[in-house]
């Protein structure tokens, strides 16, 4: 079930005057607002962007779920709360985490096509969600970050790992080759599950009848 906390803040304003024309003004300091003027607090962004970007539910539809529970926050509005914490507050994490990305040894990278609704070009048209992420070596403090990008071209990842020393464990695209040959401090390293992948078809293109190949497919 949910629950719902209106919290209310008063910041009294005190007026004085000294007896001549110019009026004195108090003001008690207020709470400091996630977004200046805002009743947007952080519980109530958060689970904004956790309908939204963990259980996928359109704003539309968050927006209606507020409304049976007696809460009016318009879809637009919502939309612009997340916006402006994107910039506000996510971006600089966003940063300090690259930061920490780029100090690993091992880092992986992979790209998918996308279709953008509204991004300066007619709905449909296909973008590249890049993601970079550590090693999984690294356990402890596993980072995974996303990069919208609108095209495939070779220069966003020379841009990202620019500043990188280390080992980039791709699959075979060209531009990732490309970001091997060029940046210096770079080692492109082929994925091992698409290395493997030609075998274990040559594996099953033999035939289970085949003893050998039973014995290759285990060791694969």
């Amino acid at each position: 079930m949910d629950s719902w906390t209106v919290e209310n803040h008063k910041v009294h304003v005190y007026v004085g005057t000294d007896g001549g024309h110019q009026d004195e003004f108090l003001r008690g300091d207020r709470p400091k607002d996630l977004l200046r003027n805002s009743i947007l607090t952080p519980s109530l962004g958060a689970a904004i962007m956790n309908a939204k970007y963990v259980n996928s539910l359109p704003l539309y539809r968050i927006e209606q779920e507020f409304q049976r529970n007696g809460v009016n926050i318009s879809r637009q509005t919502m939309a612009n709360w997340v916006i402006r914490c994107s910039e506000r507050y996510l971006s600089p994490l966003y940063d300090y985490l690259r930061t920490k990305l780029l100090e690993y040894h091992v880092n992986q990278a992979d790209e998918t096509p996308v279709e953008a609704i509204h991004d300066g070009r007619s709905a449909g048209s296909k973008s590249y969600m890049w993601v970079h992420r550590s090693g999984e070596m690294y356990t402890d403090r596993p980072i995974v970050l996303y990069e919208y990008q609108k095209t495939r071209n070779s220069g966003h990842p020379l841009e990202f790992y620019k500043d990188f020393q280390g080992i980039l464990v791709t699959d075979g695209l060209e531009q990732y080759h490309k970001v091997g040959r060029e940046l210096a401090g770079v080692i492109n390293a082929n994925c091992w599950v698409h290395a493997r992948r030609d075998y274990a078809d040559a594996v099953k293109a033999m035939g289970k009848s085949n003893p050998e190949a039973v014995k290759q497919s285990t060791a694969y």
